[in-house]
């Protein structure tokens, strides 16, 4: 099963394409810790998130970890000692996750790629893709230019 992070969450809810995580992994987990994240100021996205709880999407509860980095937040931690635990992989869009996740032999997979995934499979057309990729960046995800033009030149290569 596939752990997401809010930084995936959050950006799909704010531009209405949450559900793509449904389509293309039927089920996905999160931490108390994420959850806390997403809701916390009134996230743009939540009701969906709430509708979601129980049916695809499922909150664990990971223990408290002292672990400190100066880097990652507590739910990043506990998002990344949940992967580990149950042999997840995690779908991010932070790099510093995916720097420690990886150091612990953890499999990640960017935004960008999920999104790549999606035109693989079918469940957006290479035009939606792009549509998303550009609102993404649009309502604030980071994504740098040379991997926003490389993910642009991979979807017309599918």
């Amino acid at each position: 099963m596939v752990a997401v992070d809010s930084s995936v969450i959050i950006h799909l809810a704010r531009i209405g394409k949450l559900r793509l995580l449904s389509l293309y992994f039927k089920k996905i987990k999160i931490t108390q810790g994420i959850e806390q994240e997403i809701i916390k100021d009134g996230k743009v996205g939540y009701e969906e998130i709430k509708k979601g709880i129980g049916k695809w999407i499922e909150i664990k509860k990971v223990g408290q970890f002292t672990e400190k980095t100066g880097i990652l937040s507590s739910a990043d931690i506990e998002l990344i000692k949940m992967a580990e635990s149950e042999k997840d992989f995690i779908l991010t869009n932070d790099e510093n996750i995916i720097l420690f996740a990886k150091a612990r032999e953890i499999e990640t997979m960017w935004l960008t790629t999920f999104l790549i995934l999606c035109v693989k499979k079918k469940l957006i057309d290479k035009k939606e893709a792009k549509q998303i990729l550009h609102d993404l960046v649009k309502c604030g995800c980071y994504i740098r230019t040379d991997t926003y033009a490389s993910v642009q030149d991979i979807i017309d290569e599918i």
